[in-house]
């Protein structure tokens, strides 16, 4: 591919992430249409093994819902693309802080305790 990315998995996702912009630059209303566009983006990325940038577009899922609950599914995404990755490290504090990051995402969404 001319574009200098090394597989069709990745030139897809990239993309997706132009796509994403446009969307972005639409001052659209958030609602399930776009938090579907980036939940796929998520599931693209994490398929990939790159759950760094699947977990940058969950965070910007979080904010555009605006505290509407996620689809559980992109959450999974990028659990499954952790397993793979720390699968073949032994780095137990990244896990850790990882699943924390998580967490306190989650943990905004639901506001506050009552």
């Amino acid at each position: 591919l001319s574009s200098g990315i090394e597989n069709a998995g990745d030139f897809a996702a990239c993309e997706m992430d132009k796509l994403l912009l446009l969307l972005e630059a639409q001052k659209f209303e958030a609602g399930d249409g776009s938090i579907a566009c980036y939940g796929a983006a998520v599931r693209t990325w994490a398929s990939l093994g790159k759950s760094a940038r699947a977990e940058t577009l969950l965070e910007k899922i979080a904010q555009v819902s605006r505290g509407q609950p996620l689809d559980v599914i992109y959450f999974n995404a990028i659990l499954d693309a952790w397993a793979r990755e720390l699968s073949s490290t032994t780095e137990s504090d990244r896990a850790r802080e990882r699943l924390e990051n998580m967490h306190e995402m989650l943990c905004k969404m639901e506001g506050p305790s009552p």
